[in-house]
């Protein structure tokens, strides 16, 4: 009879031991989660930040929630005319929004054909189409830039992407063998620093031979996956 406590005492103490191990793996399981799952993709940038053309234009945080988005499809954005005085450079490299066309937020539907990482700021450079159109149809860019803001862009992206069989990296460009229907929302921005004489419309080493236009949505802080 004396032993009858002991072992109830031992019996006891054993199944706090497993208790707490079993907290400890849940604790450990979700750190491990926490870690690996919504993460952006370490990027540092080869141009400073501050060194980035029209940077202050670029990374302008997110429209507030009551400001008015315009919607605009893709067709539309192939045909807006460049802001004013694009043949001189100093206007080109004027790091204020030009106006009236970059002071506004858009929202476009289309087509996702391409997705890489610019090596030069990091950002998440994607190449779409007007919704239902061919490989070969005339694209245009946005961009998800770095930093929280726009973060839930990027793991949304990334997600998708990886949920449909690519890793997007700084290794090589991805050309999906079909494209995502993608809803994005941004504000507009003329990509100058691409400009060039021969080709005012297109400019020069802007995406790929797909790529109608100059003008981009950028930032993107918002993506959209309806099909997914």
């Amino acid at each position: 009879m004396c032993n009858c406590p002991k072992r109830r005492t031992v019996a006891i103490a054993s199944k706090k031991k497993t208790t707490m191990i079993k907290r400890l793996c849940c604790i450990l399981l979700l750190a491990w989660a926490a870690t690996t799952h919504g993460q952006d993709i370490a990027c540092t940038s080869t141009v400073p930040l501050a060194r980035q053309h029209r940077t202050n234009v670029k990374h302008r945080a997110p429209g507030p929630a009551e400001t008015q988005v315009q919607r605009a499809r893709i067709a539309q954005v192939l045909v807006w005319a460049a802001p004013t005085n694009m043949d001189t450079p100093k206007s080109r490299k004027i790091d204020q929004p030009f106006p009236p066309r970059e002071l506004k937020l858009y929202t476009t539907e289309g087509d996702l054909w391409r997705a890489k990482i610019e090596d030069n700021d990091c950002d998440f450079h994607l190449e779409v189409t007007a919704h239902g159109g061919t490989k070969t149809a005339s694209r245009i860019i946005v961009e998800i830039p770095q930093g929280d803001p726009f973060l839930p862009a990027r793991e949304k992206l990334i997600e998708t992407l990886a949920a449909n069989g690519y890793e997007i990296s700084h290794t090589k460009p991805i050309d999906l063998e079909e494209p995502l229907r993608v809803i994005v929302t941004g504000f507009a921005f003329y990509d100058s620093a691409h400009w060039s004489t021969k080709n005012p419309k297109k400019g020069h080493g802007h995406g790929t031979k797909y790529v109608g236009t100059l003008w981009e949505l950028h930032p993107v802080w918002k993506i959209e996956f309806p099909d997914e």
